[in-house]
């Protein structure tokens, strides 16, 4: 998870700040979805992105030093960090891509939804961890 968040981090920087790479995202979107909305939103995922992939690296850490509180806690920021970009997700599909298609809004909820329950899997994994 926190190799992919890192990988998903760097494409939102340059999302933020280019705006070619905007438009071909917008483009590969459906055509509907305006640039500017997707560089608009990128700045609430640069901010996860970052918390979860820096906790989970954490955690990965202590694990390795055989702290398992310390493991625990880092994982259970990490489970909470990434329930609230599930509910970050689940706003920008709803209102970010509102000009977009249903498919492209429905495939997007689906997959807030399943960031909701990795979440969920790891903050009760790390509530287990840190006891």
């Amino acid at each position: 998870m926190a190799l992919g968040k890192a990988v998903e981090l760097g494409r939102q920087l340059v999302l933020a700040t280019d705006k070619d790479f905007a438009n071909k995202l917008a483009q590969k979107s459906d055509g509907k979805v305006k640039p500017e909305t997707l560089q608009e939103w990128a700045n609430g995922y640069i901010a996860f992105d970052a918390i979860i992939s820096i906790t989970g690296v954490l955690a990965m850490l202590q694990g390795m030093r055989k702290n398992r509180k310390g493991a625990g806690q880092a994982a259970l920021v990490q489970g909470g960090t990434i329930i609230g970009y599930s509910v970050y997700y689940l706003l920008y599909s709803l209102i970010g891509l509102s000009e977009a298609k249903t498919s492209v809004k429905f495939t997007n909820v689906v997959l807030s939804l399943a960031h909701a329950a990795g979440g969920i899997v790891i903050f009760r994994f790390a509530q287990r961890a840190v006891k």
